[in-house]
């Protein structure tokens, strides 16, 4: 067998992905992006949205209410149990040990928090167990609220932007941002159907000039948290893409090759060599 060409690697899955119909977890779904994930790098890091989404089902809030803080943080207190015994669930038949680990912008922008953070990841890689990554919803007000407007460097509103700061901190070589959005277009294709889908960026400004259009269909973030953790991650030497976590084998067909490749059905966004944390 042959060594897996990446060495770290940081996939991110949206809301749309990981929950199904706005109310269960999508196993198949998600079991086969894992699977493709566990055979492709040497040291794999998940970050994963859907707890909100899980909970709000479990408290038996319609999908598309709109929810009060605390509704939020109840949700997320809910469905985050829910979440990791779903993983740790598919995990198991690989005899492989979920392991979560909940976030907030102060554990990375801190050194002594993140320096404890650090340890433990790398004592969880070590030990071969799977490390799943989360905002810590429950407590974390600032993340559920800050839906627009500028952040700061450390700062995070949605999953793109954690997994971003989580590659670029760790040193990963690549972020994969998979969701319901297969990559970026030169304009909105919802609006042009006749959109043209980038799928090669050298130049990271070239990001500045994109139609970010609508968000996603659920969860906070959308083409414009994408194009903002992208940037991160492309300008402290961490390759990344963005791709459609529904196209089925797209994970394994991105970490099969070191290099963008023109058939891979994805947005991918070479990192700047100049720059590595």
């Amino acid at each position: 067998m042959k060594p897996p060409r990446w060495r770290r690697v940081v996939v991110k899955l949206g809301t749309q992905v990981v929950v199904e119909n706005s109310i269960r977890f999508a196993t198949e779904r998600v079991s086969q992006i894992v699977n493709e994930f566990l055979g492709g790098c040497e040291e794999r890091i998940l970050v994963t949205s859907g707890a909100v989404g899980l909970g709000r089902a479990a408290l038996g809030l319609e999908p598309r209410q709109v929810l009060s803080l605390p509704q939020k943080q109840a949700c997320a207190a809910v469905g985050q149990s829910r979440l990791i015994n779903e993983y740790d669930r598919l995990l198991s038949s690989e005899k492989i040990r979920a392991a979560q680990i909940l976030v907030t912008s102060e554990d990375l922008a801190d050194p002594q928090k993140f320096h404890n953070f650090s340890e433990t990841l790398n004592e969880l890689l070590r030990a071969g167990a799977f490390p799943i990554i989360n905002e810590n919803d429950s407590v974390s007000t600032a993340e559920l609220e800050q839906t627009k407007g500028q952040k700061s460097e450390i700062s995070f509103g949605d999953n793109d932007r954690l997994s971003a700061l989580i590659a670029t901190k760790v040193q990963a070589d690549l972020l994969v941002i998979l969701s319901d959005i297969d990559g970026f277009y030169k304009t909105n294709p919802k609006v042009d159907p006749q959109a043209e889908k980038l799928k090669r960026i050298d130049d990271i400004r070239q990001l500045e000039h994109i139609e970010a259009g609508d968000s996603s269909a659920g969860g906070r973030g959308g083409v414009r948290t994408k194009i903002q953790a992208v940037q991160l991650a492309a300008r402290n030497g961490v390759h990344a893409v963005v791709a459609s976590g529904f196209q089925v084998g797209v994970l394994k067909q991105i970490l099969s090759s070191r290099e963008w490749n023109e058939n891979t059905p994805c947005t991918w966004v070479v990192a700047d060599s100049r720059s590595k944390v």
